[in-house]
Order: C-alpha cells, then structure tokens, then sequence
C-alpha cells in the first residue's frame, strides 16, 4: 500500500500539469485603422503573450469590412474539429480561416503558414 501511494501522487501530478493534446493558440486581432493592435499584426510575427489552451485547432480568420482587413486569431475548442477539417486555408462565407494544429502556428504571417492554393 505505501508503494501505491506515491504512484497515485506522480499520476495526479501528471495529468494536473498536463492537460491531454491541447496547445496554446494566440488570442488576438489586428485592430482597426483608428487603433491598430501592433502587438497582433495583420501581416507579420505576432508578439502578443495572449494564447489560450488549446484542445480544438488555432485559427487564423481574415474577413473584410468597412474599417478594411480584420484578422482575428484564436481557437476553435472543438475536438471534433480535428476529425473533419483539415490543416490548412479555405474561404468561408467571403472570410478566408485558416486552421492549425501546433503551439502557437497561429501567430505567424499568413503567407508563410498557410500558402493558398
């Protein structure tokens, strides 16, 4: 009995510190023209210490409005997700998202991570 208990604190250490297939994706946008996130660049590193644990896939979306280019991004916490999309671009609804599955893919430029077909 004195041999199964350090075994059960090593396991609850284990799994308290690990949290399973999650990452850490950037949380964050650009901004707008009237004040520009510089921390979150639409087109560059992002050098924001904002991520979040991960257990879906980081997400990088590019829409278009009236204040210009907004990119946004974040996660998608949906484990399901790594069952039906795949890595990569695509455009949804006039939005172009590009998902990944990596710590912090997401806080590249958008041409060096995911080069559009």
């Amino acid at each position: 009995m004195d041999k199964v208990v350090p075994l059960v604190e090593c396991l609850l250490l284990v799994l308290l510190f690990n949290p399973g297939n999650g990452f850490d994706c950037y949380e964050c946008n650009n901004g707008n023209a009237l004040k520009p996130n510089f921390d979150c660049p639409a087109e560059g590193d992002v050098i924001s210490s904002e991520t979040i644990q991960c257990n879906g896939k980081c997400y990088i979306r590019t829409r278009h409005g009236g204040d210009g280019a907004v990119v946004e991004r974040g996660c998608m916490q949906t484990s399901w997700m790594n069952t039906y999309i795949v890595d990569g671009c695509d455009v949804i609804e006039n939005d172009i998202w590009c998902f990944c599955s990596e710590d912090e893919c997401n806080g590249k430029r958008l041409g060096d991570w995911f080069p559009i077909p």
